[in-house]
């Protein structure tokens, strides 16, 4: 990020900083969610499995967070790269509910659903 400072430096308009900005604060909202996420499976992996219920309800508090990065690395001009990686995480994120309920499709393909923490 800091190339594309340097290279627009002076020549951005606020409303392109003030994106920028946004970005990395929701892309860091996002990181420690993820990390919560996963103390949460940890949780109900190592202490008491009645807490599945904390990894599954905490997803929909920041699901759609890589969208808005999506959108905030177009209005803030940011490298090609980092918004095929907003976009991508949102597709991961989508995968993670797909595995999750492999299960509940068909037994047959209930093997796929392994690939669940595999994507996390």
């Amino acid at each position: 990020m800091d190339d594309v400072k340097k290279r627009d430096e002076g020549r951005v308009s606020a409303s392109v900083r003030y994106s920028r900005i946004v970005y990395v604060i929701i892309a860091a909202i996002f990181t420690v969610c993820v990390l919560i996420q996963t103390f949460f499976a940890g949780i109900a992996t190592f202490v008491d499995a009645g807490d599945w219920d904390l990894h599954r309800d905490f997803v929909p508090y920041f699901q759609f967070l890589p969208i808005v990065m999506l959108l905030l690395a177009f209005l803030g001009r940011l490298p090609a790269v980092m918004r095929w990686q907003s976009g991508g995480l949102f597709l991961l994120i989508a995968l993670q509910f797909i595995t999750a309920h492999m299960g509940d499709i068909s037994p047959d393909i209930q093997v796929t659903a392994a690939l669940h923490p595999v994507i996390a």
